[in-house]
């Protein structure tokens, strides 16, 4: 769950290894292949008189009755990127999931804005009560930093339930000397209509970027945890955008990548991609290997 293990074997987002009795990684892939690792698994240890099925897919849909769609979304700012955020102690479980993703402005004190997203975590089967006061939140400014709004709340909505996210848009000023505090307040209520409560719950964001947060199932656009295709931006049609796969890795904000910096194919092909081989990738090294292929 601290993402230790993931970044010791080389932060691929779904890399895949076998790993012996005695410690010994003896198969390694960077992308996961369910059929050849039952294959593997076979050789080594004999076959199993019981398999396992593929139940679940990326594409598969949450089986719901309530409606979706039907609340307006909140566009995120180009090129924002997650932010760290930390779930704070509460006696009800977190039937809300916060992502907040801010300008890369925002991570270097320069300020920018901050896109705040509240979604239902599916794993508690649950909805929105819309007959219900609509989810609110309020942030407590700590010294350093200026918000256009500290607080807001969700449009109410004519459907009496529903299970769509609720986002908003701020604008940030300023570092902030300690992560902002926010507490929510929302109505959850369970899809079986056993139960229905109201809940408040506090989140810490700070103002790093997340670089385990993957990106929003079902999203367009180059990121971790996805395959979609690339940002037009700075090159051809469906070419990954060089400044963002610096900014997803770049943890000292110098806008250039180092060795240690750099993870995954980057990291097996940083000779090739340093052209001036003064040990930093930069977006226009990225960019020329680009026009090269």
């Amino acid at each position: 769950m601290t993402n230790e293990l993931k970044h010791a074997f080389g932060d691929r987002n779904n890399s895949e290894f076998v790993i012996s009795p005695e410690g010994k990684v003896i198969i390694s892939r960077t992308w996961s292949d369910p059929d050849q690792l039952r294959s593997d698994l076979e050789k080594l240890v004999g076959k199993s008189e019981t398999l396992t099925e593929v139940k679940y897919t990326r594409q598969q849909k949450t089986e719901t009755t309530y409606p979706q769609g039907i609340v307006e979304r909140v566009p995120r700012p180009e090129g924002a990127v997650p932010l760290i955020v930390k779930t704070q102690k509460s006696e009800e479980p977190h039937y809300v999931k916060l992502r907040a993703e801010g300008e890369s402005g925002i991570i270097r004190g320069r300020g920018g804005k901050l896109h705040l997203g509240f979604y239902l975590d599916p794993i508690h089967n649950v909805h929105w009560n819309n007959l219900a006061p609509p989810l609110k939140w309020k942030i407590t400014t700590p010294d350093g930093v200026e918000l256009s709004s500290s607080e807001g709340a969700a449009a109410k909505i004519d459907e009496k339930a529903d299970i769509d996210p609720r986002e908003f848009l701020i604008d940030v000023q300023g570092r902030p000397a300690a992560p902002l505090k926010l507490t929510v307040d929302y109505f959850a209520c369970d899809n079986d209509d056993q139960w229905c409560k109201a809940v408040s719950q506090e989140y810490l964001i700070e103002f790093q970027q997340d670089r385990d947060a993957g990106r929003v199932a079902g999203e367009k656009g180059t990121g971790r945890g996805g395959k979609g295709k690339g940002s037009t931006k700075g090159g051809a049609k469906g070419r990954p955008d060089p400044e963002r796969m610096i900014r997803m890795m770049d943890r000292n904000n110098d806008g250039k990548l180092s060795r240690e910096e750099v993870r995954g194919r980057m990291a097996e092909r940083f000779t090739q991609i340093d052209a001036d081989e003064d040990g930093l990738v930069t977006p226009e090294e990225i960019k020329a290997i680009f026009e090269r292929r």
